[in-house]
């Protein structure tokens, strides 16, 4: 009776327990507005996440306004002390304006990539150029970008002498982070509209970036409707991709970045030609100490339910990427799912190599089976030529008959030790009952034959 009381109140022990689990809330900095495409991206994970794992993790989507997807998450998790995840731009610079190589990763490790954008270069038409210096030489330039000094750096590692062009205000320069590049705001349409004609508008070439996946309602499509005289400019020919073009020597001094093609009109009736740009990626970072087995069951919400273009460009396991902050263990454990483990492969190959050796080990039986059966087979024949020759030798008459036979049953005797002497037939009873019936069909016939002589 004791130790039933015992068993029940270990029972309700773990079920009180197993109800009362605290859900784990993570904060995540997500984009300096909720209009942003990454805030849109993990509002569907989110909802995902919460479906599948809403009594285990809860994720606080956080926006804040002067957010820069360049600023130093060192300094970032160090401020924000209940922050957990973050999104951040996939490169080694950051927002002090130098590209860092000196701090310290060890607190921080990616998740998961999130968006891509676009970098591209519009220029009036009128002033086009092949060379990329002489088309900004002596222009007015508008950065329209999160991060004008980042743009700035991007142009000059592309050959731009940034001293020789004049950089225009925008309202990014201004640091009126509502107005993103991405969006379809009423003052954002009303900046460009202002402009009626070529003549006003007050720069020669815009650069910035454009979110993947957005081409029909983005900026640059209504931009481009309206300034018609505006058009793509390509950072070399596309045939020259991965053939040393301007951008294969960009994307190995700058290889966190990867090579894009613009198709011909995606925009509209913009570009009239495939254009050769490249893409950056924001990913999702988090300070060490966050469960792994959380980060591992968010990444697969995200990799499970995110769409074909994203996977084509973030590639199977995300092999088309390169990280600048390590990936974290609970997104390598999902990304080796489909992995054995040490002890797995071991036996997976020690079972491989079972199989041969069963598959070589039955072949060779199924061969010896079929030469013992063959030599069994060829002394068979010979017993039964003996039973032929036993007749014969009956009805023989004639002495040279008789001869022959003696000769045909010597021969079958000397075949029979040749094929003995190179294992061509068994020893066995069967041989020897062959053997024994030949040597009396010998006797047999010189016996006939003395009789004939007498």
């Amino acid at each position: 009776m004791i130790k039933i009381q015992i068993a029940l109140y270990v029972c309700f022990a773990i079920s009180f327990i197993s109800c009362t689990k605290e859900k784990k809330e993570i904060e995540i900095l997500v984009a300096p507005s909720e209009n942003y495409i990454e805030y849109k991206k993990m509002q569907r994970i989110k909802y995902q996440v919460s479906q599948k794992y809403g009594d285990e993790i809860d994720l606080k989507l956080v926006t804040k306004k002067n957010y820069n997807f360049l600023s130093d998450f060192n300094e970032l998790f160090k401020k924000e002390n209940n922050l957990e995840l973050a999104i951040v731009t996939n490169t080694n610079y950051r927002k002090t304006n130098k590209i860092i190589d000196s701090f310290s990763l060890n607190n921080i490790t990616t998740v998961l990539p999130i968006s891509t954008k676009i970098f591209y270069i519009l220029y009036r038409k009128n002033n086009y150029q092949t060379d990329i210096n002489k088309l900004f030489y002596g222009k007015r330039v508008a950065i329209l970008s999160y991060d004008i000094d980042f743009c700035k750096q991007l142009i000059s590692d592309l050959g731009v002498d940034t001293n020789n062009c004049t950089f225009v205000e925008t309202l990014y320069s201004n640091n009126l982070y509502d107005y993103k590049n991405d969006s379809s705001t009423i003052s954002n349409i009303d900046f460009y509209k202002g402009f009626v004609n070529f003549k006003q508008m007050p720069y020669d070439i815009e650069i910035g970036f454009t979110p993947f996946n957005n081409y029909s309602s983005s900026r640059l499509k209504k931009f481009l409707d309206y300034h018609n005289y505006f058009d793509f400019f390509s950072i070399d020919e596309v045939d020259l991709l991965n053939k040393g073009s301007i951008l294969d020597a960009f994307c190995m001094k700058n290889q966190y970045y990867n090579p894009f093609i613009i198709p011909k009109e995606l925009y509209g009736n913009k570009p009239k030609l495939p254009v050769l740009t490249f893409r950056i990626d924001n990913v999702l970072i988090a300070r060490n100490g966050l469960d792994k087995n959380i980060i591992k069951n968010i990444v697969k919400i995200a990799v499970e339910n995110s769409n074909s273009n994203d996977m084509a460009l973030f590639g199977e396991n995300f092999k088309n990427l390169n990280f600048y902050i390590p990936l974290n263990e609970g997104t390598i454990s999902y990304l080796n799912r489909n992995e054995l483990s040490i002890i797995e492969n071991y036996f997976s190959l020690a079972g491989k190599i079972m199989s041969i050796v069963v598959a070589l080990n039955t072949i060779l039986i199924s061969f010896l089976f079929w030469k013992k059966k063959r030599k069994k087979k060829t002394i068979l024949n010979y017993y039964k030529l003996l039973i032929e020759y036993k007749k014969e030798i009956d009805n023989a008459d004639k002495e040279i008959d008789l001869l022959q036979l003696e000769n045909k049953l010597i021969d079958i005797q000397n075949n029979i030790f040749n094929l003995l002497y190179k294992d061509r037939v068994l020893i066995d009873e069967s041989t020897k009952m062959t053997m024994d019936r030949l040597h009396l069909l010998i006797d047999l016939c010189s016996s006939k034959l003395q009789s004939k002589k007498r």
